[in-house]
């Protein structure tokens, strides 16, 4: 006989227990201030009684959830977007520099070449401090 009252009130806890809303604990312990609101609003479920009352709190809660819920899909949206647009203006960059990269060769060929401009600004340099008769023998010297 214990053992069948002990089964009934084991029975009595599960049915009590199945009656209470469970929030798993990523969502308890996550920073969204509409969450921390809903879960107020699950815990104020709970320690009431059930009764006819209790579904028009169910149903508010779940009305909470819903829009709870909206929020954050609109949020991850939003980032699912912005990930989007830098994507893309990554890509439009990299193509750029692709671009770039293979036109390359042809840009080099129009820009004239700096080792005459260095030879000549060398040369300067030395011509600074000679006579004329100095320059004229290194003139015949470079020919």
């Amino acid at each position: 006989m214990e053992k069948k009252n002990l089964m009934r009130k084991l029975y009595e806890q599960v049915r009590a227990y199945d009656d209470l809303l469970d929030i798993p604990d990523t969502v308890k312990y996550s920073g969204n201030t509409s969450i921390k609101n809903l879960l107020k609003d699950v815990e104020e479920f709970n320690r009431l009684p059930n009764d006819k009352s209790s579904l028009k709190e169910c149903k508010r809660l779940f009305n909470n959830a819903m829009r709870t819920l909206a929020e954050i899909l609109d949020a991850h949206e939003a980032l699912n977007y912005d990930y989007k647009l830098q994507l893309k203006k990554k890509q439009y960059v990299i193509d750029g520099l692709k671009k770039f990269i293979d036109d390359k060769e042809a840009l080099d060929a129009e820009i004239p070449s700096d080792d005459d401009e260095e030879e000549s600004s060398d040369e300067k340099e030395l011509k600074k401090g000679l006579s004329r008769r100095e320059l004229s023998i290194m003139k015949s010297l470079n020919k």
